[in-house]
């Protein structure tokens, strides 16, 4: 069996984070937490979504300033980290820079950093991002899931299960901050559910949502557009059409871009070392069945899951399913590789896996329709919060990826990387 994570660098220096270790942090998130989610809960969608945050990773926001979150150094966090602290993300427009050729045109998560990081430690600020993107997870999914009909908290518990999943989670502990910031995808969801329901303003925002998904994780363009394409599936209204299109128009500049960065003899990567020796191992198993060597029964909530596919209709089935497929990589798949015959560029998804997004956002979305049928029946939301809560603590908690804490070192681009 393929391991978690990558092994533990002999340079990492734990931190006790235990509630014996730290009574005040523990008890102030207890508190602030509690009193932000009972006070707002009803009320704010942001505000409530912050304290539940807060709630639920206690201790993390008290150490937001002397701790880095998860592991450190791995090669992922550090080499981020690194590239931030080099400027990077200000070199956008320099086609022969070799660290934006290795990361790509998406830089939106340096500059959410950059606006982050107000005179602490860079370590600091990249905690602060991971903070604001578990609570970002949760707002715009309840946002989405309100849309389709979801009580407040049966809406926090398909949020849960799509914004606070032991997938977050491992990202935060081991790799690089733009892949916990998932909340584009229902953000972008919902501005084309509105679309489809003749709403401007949503039709309005949904390029601009989409350019600033792309912008800040390539990764969710792709998906965006999947997002788009079950859209289409189900509503044929000018208003969804006009905002497809225009996301694409969009977007494309920044795929365009990244194309250029993609050409060369002095561009990093090797289309087959990237399909075999990467996209291969990232990826949804069948058997035994694991989320990128998480087991799924512990990434997916139950209570959710039934719900979702309970609900399932036709257009989320066919809108999903492409996803699922793919995201079973390239070993022996044929849809797989003949996507990589097709489309230029493909071979740069070095993680199949993330293709799953999609997928478990149809099946939340449609847990929450179907809690919305229900809604004489008061009790619901209270027992699909209540059970996603205590599934999240026993599942997700409890799960030796869940991130532990780590002493900040110091941080710097060794000389001639670009060579290797």
């Amino acid at each position: 069996m393929l391991p978690y994570g990558p092994p533990a660098d002999p340079r990492e220096v734990p931190i006790a984070a235990g509630f014996a270790d730290l009574p005040l942090a523990y008890l102030a998130c207890v508190v602030v937490g509690g009193l932000l989610f009972g006070y707002f809960w009803r009320r704010s969608r942001l505000i409530g979504a912050a304290g539940l945050a807060v709630l639920l990773t206690v201790p993390f926001t008290a150490l937001i300033p002397s701790a880095v979150y998860g592991a450190f150094p791995t090669v992922d966090k550090y080499g981020s980290l690194a590239f931030y602290l080099d400027g990077v993300h200000w070199r956008l427009l320099d086609v022969h820079d070799p660290a934006l050729q290795l990361i790509g045109v998406h830089m939106g998560h340096n500059l959410v950093t950059a606006l982050l990081d107000l005179g602490a430690e860079a370590f600091a600020a990249v905690n602060a991002h991971a903070w604001l993107n578990l609570v970002l997870n949760l707002s715009c999914s309840l946002l989405l899931f309100e849309s389709l009909g979801a009580p407040r908290l049966a809406a926090y518990a398909c949020a849960i299960a799509f914004g606070f999943n032991l997938h977050i989670f491992r990202d935060l502990n081991w790799y690089t901050i733009e892949k916990s910031g998932v909340w584009w995808l229902p953000l972008y969801a919902w501005a084309l559910l509105g679309a489809s329901r003749g709403e401007r303003r949503a039709a309005a925002l949904a390029p601009l949502i989409y350019v600033g998904a792309s912008f800040y994780n390539l990764y969710w363009g792709v998906l965006g557009a999947g997002i788009a394409a079950m859209a289409l599936l189900g509503s044929a209204r000018t208003e969804l059409r006009a905002a497809v299109a225009a996301s694409a128009l969009a977007g494309s500049p920044l795929f365009f871009w990244q194309w250029r960065l993609m050409q060369g003899a002095a561009a990093p990567g090797d289309p087959e070392r990237f399909v075999n020796e990467r996209a291969a191992l990232d990826v949804v198993s069948l058997w035994p069945p694991r989320w990128n060597r998480l087991e799924l029964w512990r990434t997916l909530d139950p209570v959710v899951l039934g719900l979702g596919v309970r609900g399932m209709n036709r257009w989320i089935f066919l809108g999903i399913l492409p996803f699922f497929v793919l995201a079973l990589g390239p070993s022996q798949n044929p849809p797989y590789q003949a996507l990589l015959e097709l489309a230029p560029g493909f071979w740069r998804l070095a993680k199949p896996e993330c293709l799953f997004e999609v997928v478990w956002l149809g099946l939340t979305a449609s847990a929450a329709r179907e809690s919305g049928r229900h809604a004489e029946n008061h009790r619901l939301p209270w027992v699909m919060f209540s059970a996603s809560v205590v599934f999240w603590l026993l599942a997700v908690r409890s799960h030796p990826v869940y991130p532990a804490f780590s002493a900040p070192l110091p941080v710097t681009l060794p000389a001639g990387w670009s060579a290797g």
